[in-house]
């Protein structure tokens, strides 16, 4: 339980960060109202052991460009320096199907975190974990939603019974 604590922290500073990042998102003008049309994602991957066993976190951010994403990666990098390893990241217009339905926030096969924003500035993300159990993923998936940052919502997508 501690472990998964420690996990829940680890979780809210990404959503720190996370919101802080949206600052530097395209807020002049009209631009910042216009939806997004031709998203570029950004697919973040990060790993953490513990316990013996280690666990693997996926954030994917929907940015408006593919210069909104690149200034975000550093960002997001930064954000996962406790205690998180950076196992990759990337920017894609083509986001794997298989993520790019998490964006629909229709049940899948694990628990995953659904940010909507309401701000201009925020963005569309969504968050998995792989290596936990059911009941650590909607554990930590609760943990964030109640501490997040951001004026949008954020809320757990269950799996599909």
């Amino acid at each position: 339980m501690k472990q998964l604590l420690f996990f829940a922290a680890l979780i809210c500073a990404a959503g720190y960060f996370y919101n802080k990042s949206k600052s530097k998102a395209d807020t002049e003008g009209a631009a910042a109202n216009r939806p997004i049309t031709n998203p570029v994602f950004g697919a973040h991957r990060y790993t953490i052991s513990g316990d013996s066993r280690s666990i693997e976190m996926g954030l994917f951010i929907q940015h408006r460009n593919r210069e909104e994403c690149e200034k975000n990666k550093e960002l997001m990098r930064a954000a996962f320096a406790q205690g998180w390893k950076f196992k990759s990241m990337a920017c894609e217009s083509n986001l794997d199907a298989r993520y790019l339905k998490l964006f629909s926030n229709q049940p899948g096969h694990l628990t995953y975190i659904s940010f909507s924003p309401v701000d201009p500035r925020e963005r569309e993300a969504r968050g998995i974990f792989w290596g936990t159990t059911e009941q650590e993923s909607v554990e930590l998936c609760r943990q964030f939603s109640s501490r997040h940052s951001q004026k949008g919502t954020v809320k757990c997508v269950a799996p599909r019974s």
